[in-house]
């Protein structure tokens, strides 16, 4: 019968590090994949989700553009930043104003 050895004792090297957690500030999207607006409804509310992970401060820009929907006959300009500190997943919305509510 053979006497147990450890790894060093047969050449190999053992070590130990401590493991350091992976920061995960988590990803922004829109809650839902598009957004459509009636030109007799009311404004459009865009929300922003944060999810798996809320590491860290996070911002997004957004600025409304033209599509189907053409400034300055159909909507408002609308533009600026959604800010999450730290620790932070709640939903963030802005809104985008119908123009004709508002003349």
């Amino acid at each position: 019968m053979l006497p147990a050895r450890t790894n060093l004792e047969c050449g190999a090297s053992s070590e130990f590090s401590n493991a350091a957690k992976v920061p995960s500030p988590g990803t922004l999207q829109f809650s839902v994949a598009s957004y459509s607006v009636s030109e007799s409804s009311a404004d459009a509310t865009i929300t922003v989700t944060r999810t798996n992970g809320s590491d860290g401060a996070v911002s997004v820009n957004y600025a409304a553009a033209n599509g189907t929907a053409q400034q300055p006959g159909d909507y408002q300009p609308a533009s600026g930043t959604l800010i999450w500190p730290s620790d932070d997943s709640a939903a963030k919305t802005f809104c985008l104003a119908d123009r004709f509510r508002w003349q």
